[in-house]
């Protein structure tokens, strides 16, 4: 049971905090065999970041907004959205870390994607784990 409870509470955690979160979800009629896999990308706040936390405006963080839309409209995004503290509040301050899911042929090439972010190249964030990942609920399920 809790294997099925994985995709709603991933998903409810995300929206709940009013934080922006992007999802793209496919109908179930017509789903093909696919070669690009979901992977589940964890990103940590790098060494940039831990140091002083950016502004909303840091050139990379408005840079990593405009990649994240191109490989969300690619179809290679299919989530993201920031991991806050505890703090109730919703803001860079707040901000742990970040989730991705995205498609890529292999884990490596989810990983390269993610190595592309311009936070990441920044060094506002760091790749910390990309696992295969999949949605125990879907549409038409």
């Amino acid at each position: 049971m809790a294997a099925l409870m994985t995709w709603p509470l991933l998903l409810a955690a995300m929206t709940a905090t009013g934080a922006p979160v992007r999802l793209r979800t496919e109908p179930a009629a017509g789903r093909r065999p696919t070669t690009r896999n979901p992977f589940l990308v964890v990103l940590a706040l790098g060494p940039a970041w831990t140091r002083k936390p950016p502004s909303d405006h840091h050139p990379a963080l408005v840079a990593r907004g405009e990649y994240l839309d191109h490989l969300f409209h690619a179809g290679a995004l299919l989530v993201a959205g920031p991991l806050l503290d505890d703090s109730g509040i919703v803001s860079l301050e707040a901000v742990t870390g970040a989730v991705l899911v995205v498609r890529a042929a292999t884990r490596q090439g989810a990983r390269r994607l993610a190595e592309e972010d311009p936070a990441i190249r920044a060094g506002l964030l760091r790749v910390a784990e990309v696992r295969r990942w999949g949605p125990s609920l879907a549409h038409g399920n």
